[in-house]
C-alpha cells in the first residue's frame, strides 16, 4: 500500500508541475474556449450558454453541461487543472487497488507504471478539455461493475454496484457524448452474476441500461424544449460531416484532409458553434449520404483512426512536457525532416520511445489476457472482456481523419487493468507448467 502511494505520490506532483507556469494560455487549446465561456454562461446566470463579452449567448446545443459545470465549480481555471492533477492521479489509484484485490501485487504495480507513465494522460490532465474528467467517470463505472462480479453473490450490494456503473455512465455522456457507446457495457454484469434466474437477470440488464438512457433523454429533451431538436448533442452530426465525410473524399480524391475539411467549413460561411438545429440536421444527412455512397472509402479512414488513436504517440504532448517549443515549419517537412528534428532533441527522443514501448507492452498484456480467456473461468473472462470492450469502444467511437493519442486517455485505465491480467496470468501459467514437468 505504501508502495503504490508513494507511486500515486509521485504521479500527482508529476501532474501538478506544469502550473508553476504562470497563466492557463499553456493548458488551453481552441476547444478549451467553448468550454470556458459556458462555465462563464453558468456563473453568469445565462443557463447553459455562452456568455461572451458579457452578453448571453442562445442556448447550447455542441457541448454538454459535464465539463462546463465542472469548471464553474471553481474560483479559477488554475485550480480546475489542480483538481484534474488530482483526479488523474486518484484513477491510478483506484486502479491499482482493484488490480492488487483481483490479480495481486504485481498486477497492481503493472496498472500504476502503465498509467503513472503514460504521457497522453498527463498532458491531458494539464488542459482544459475533458478527458480526465470522462476518464474519471469512465473508470469508476467500470471498475464497479468489475465489484459486482468480484463478489461472486447476488445480493442488494451487487445489484446496487450495476445501478451505480449505469449512473456513472450516464453521467460521462454528460461530459463527452461519446460515452453512449459504453451503454453497449452497462448490461454485462448481469449476464456474468451467478445465481440469478433468466427473468431477474433480464431485470437486472434493463435496469443498467434504463439509468444512462433516461439521463440522455433528459438532457435531449432539454435541447428539444430550448432550440427544437432532440439529440444529446450536436457534434455526432457535426462530426459525420466536417471529420468523417472529409476523410472520406479526401481519400476517394487523393487531397489532404485539412484541405477538404477546410472546404467543407467554409462551404456552411458560419460558425460551427452557431450552426442552426436545421442546417446541423442537412449537414448530417449530407454526412451521412458521402458515408453511404462510399462505404469502402469510409472503413479505410475508420480503420486508419482506430490504429492511430489506439498506437501512435503525438509528439506535441512530449514536447510540452520536455519544455520544447515546436518549430513553425515542422509541420510543412517531409517525414525524414521530423525524424531529424526529434533526434536533434535527446529528452523528446527518450520520452518518445518510452511512450512506445509502454505503448507495446500494454497492447501485448492485453493479446495474452485474451490468450488466456481459453483457460480460465467465466468470471475472471468477465474481469477481462468488460474492461477490454469498453475500451476498444471507446477507441471505435472516436475512429476517424483526425485520430491520436488524446483519443485513447479514457481508454488506458481499462487497457492497463487487462494488460496486467495478461502478464501475470501468462507468468503463472508457465510457473505452473515448469513446477509440473518438475513434478513428473
Amino acid at each position: 500500500m505504501l508502495a503504490l502511494a508513494a507511486i500515486a505520490l509521485v504521479s500527482l506532483l508529476v501532474r501538478l508541475a506544469p502550473l508553476i507556469r504562470p497563466g492557463i494560455g499553456w493548458a488551453t487549446t481552441s476547444d478549451s474556449i467553448g468550454y470556458i465561456h459556458l462555465a462563464n454562461g453558468l456563473v453568469a446566470g445565462c443557463g447553459f450558454a455562452r456568455a461572451v463579452f458579457g452578453r448571453c449567448l442562445q442556448a447550447e446545443l455542441v457541448r454538454t453541461p459535464g465539463y462546463p459545470l465542472y469548471l464553474a465549480l471553481f474560483p479559477s481555471m488554475r485550480a480546475a487543472l489542480a483538481v484534474q492533477a488530482v483526479l488523474g492521479t486518484a484513477g491510478i489509484f483506484i486502479s491499482a487497488l482493484f488490480t492488487w484485490r483481483w490479480i495481486g501485487i504485481t498486477g497492481a504495480f503493472i496498472v500504476a507504471a502503465v498509467l503513472g507513465l503514460d504521457v497522453p494522460s498527463i498532458v491531458a490532465s494539464n488542459s482544459l478539455l475533458t478527458e480526465t474528467l470522462f476518464t474519471s467517470l469512465v473508470t469508476v463505472a467500470i471498475l464497479v461493475q468489475l465489484e459486482a462480479i468480484l463478489r461472486d453473490v447476488i445480493d442488494a450490494q451487487a445489484i446496487a454496484y450495476v445501478f451505480i456503473a449505469g449512473l456513472f455512465i450516464g453521467l460521462a455522456t454528460l461530459v463527452r457524448p461519446i460515452g453512449e457507446v459504453l451503454i453497449v457495457v452497462a448490461p454485462l454484469p448481469a449476464l456474468f452474476l451467478r445465481g440469478l434466474v433468466p427473468t431477474k437477470r433480464i431485470a437486472l440488464a434493463l435496469l443498467a441500461v434504463l439509468v444512462p438512457l433516461v439521463i440522455i433523454a433528459g438532457w435531449s429533451y432539454r435541447n428539444w424544449d430550448r432550440r427544437g431538436i432532440w439529440t444529446l448533442s450536436t457534434v455526432a452530426a457535426l462530426d459525420t460531416y466536417y471529420y468523417r465525410a472529409a476523410g472520406v473524399l479526401a481519400y476517394e480524391n487523393g487531397r489532404s484532409f485539412e484541405e477538404v475539411r477546410s472546404e467543407l467549413l467554409q462551404s456552411t460561411g458560419d460558425s460551427v458553434e452557431t450552426l442552426s438545429p436545421e442546417i446541423t440536421e442537412d449537414l448530417s444527412r449530407r454526412g451521412r449520404a458521402i458515408l453511404r455512397t462510399h462505404p469502402g472509402a469510409f472503413c479505410i479512414v475508420a480503420l486508419r483512426g482506430f490504429l492511430k488513436s489506439a498506437f501512435s504517440v503525438d509528439r506535441g504532448g512530449p514536447r510540452i512536457l520536455c519544455g520544447y517549443e515546436t518549430p513553425r515549419d515542422e509541420a510543412d517537412s517531409g517525414s525524414s525532416e521530423k525524424i531529424f528534428s526529434i533526434l536533434s532533441f535527446p529528452l523528446l527522443s527518450l520520452v518518445l520511445l518510452m511512450g512506445y514501448c509502454l505503448l507495446a507492452f500494454t497492447w501485448a498484456g492485453a493479446g495474452l489476457a485474451l490468450w488466456c480467456l481459453r483457460n480460465s473461468p467465466s468470471r475472471n473472462n468477465a474481469l477481462s472482456i468488460i474492461p477490454l470492450t469498453a475500451a476498444v469502444l471507446l477507441l471505435a467511437a472516436a475512429a476517424g481523419p483526425e485520430g491520436y493519442d488524446r483519443f485513447r486517455v479514457p481508454a488506458m485505465p481499462l487497457l492497463a487493468i487487462v494488460a496486467a491480467s495478461g502478464w501475470t496470468r501468462r507468468y503463472r501459467l508457465i510457473a505452473n507448467s515448469r513446477i509440473t514437468r518438475t513434478h513428473v
